[in-house]
């Protein structure tokens, strides 16, 4: 398993928490997936560090907090700019 972040501290205890709970290596990966030139070195990092890659899966972004109904079209914007 490979997975990725921005944040190196939250990512690698993240990755010893999976590695603890699973017996799994994980295979750690700093980028920002909103660059595309990160994106290409952590798919090629990953698939070299684990032999090739079966499947690939991304998430970025978040909904915004609040309610529905509170929530206007700007911030409504930026979740799925983020997500796209």
């Amino acid at each position: 398993m490979a997975m990725n972040s921005r944040n190196a501290e939250k990512l690698n205890t993240a990755a010893k928490a999976i590695e603890a709970e699973t017996g799994m290596p994980v295979t750690t990966l700093i980028g920002d997936v909103g660059d595309p030139a990160a994106i290409e070195r952590m798919v090629t990092d990953a698939a070299e560090a684990l032999g090739g890659l079966r499947f690939a899966r991304h998430q970025r972004g978040r909904t915004p907090a609040g309610h529905f109904e509170s929530l206007d079209d700007p911030l409504w914007a930026k979740a799925i700019d983020l997500s796209c």
